[in-house]
């Protein structure tokens, strides 16, 4: 387990969340489509359902309220921190 970087909560992110997390971190404020996110974190030779993002994007939003956008028909967009 890791911890959340990315929020003040006391919950800890698994490998895989992380992984997802990382991958829309490097990539604020672009849209990924969900294949772009399956080959980041599962690798080229992932042979199941794109769907599986959905699931760990609505994990990420729901486990840590992370301000991560749906982008209709490509996929997904995580806000990029304004500065302070």
């Amino acid at each position: 387990m890791r911890h959340c970087a990315t929020c003040t909560c006391q919950t800890h992110a698994t490998a895989t969340e992380s992984k997802v997390l990382s991958c829309l971190q490097e990539n604020a404020g672009k849209t990924l489509t969900r294949t772009a996110i399956v080959k980041a974190v599962w690798g080229t030779e992932y042979l199941g359902l794109t769907n599986v993002v959905d699931v760990y994007i609505h994990t990420l939003r729901t486990k840590y309220h992370l301000p991560i956008k749906t982008v209709r028909g490509i996929g997904y967009t995580l806000a990029q921190e304004v500065p302070a």
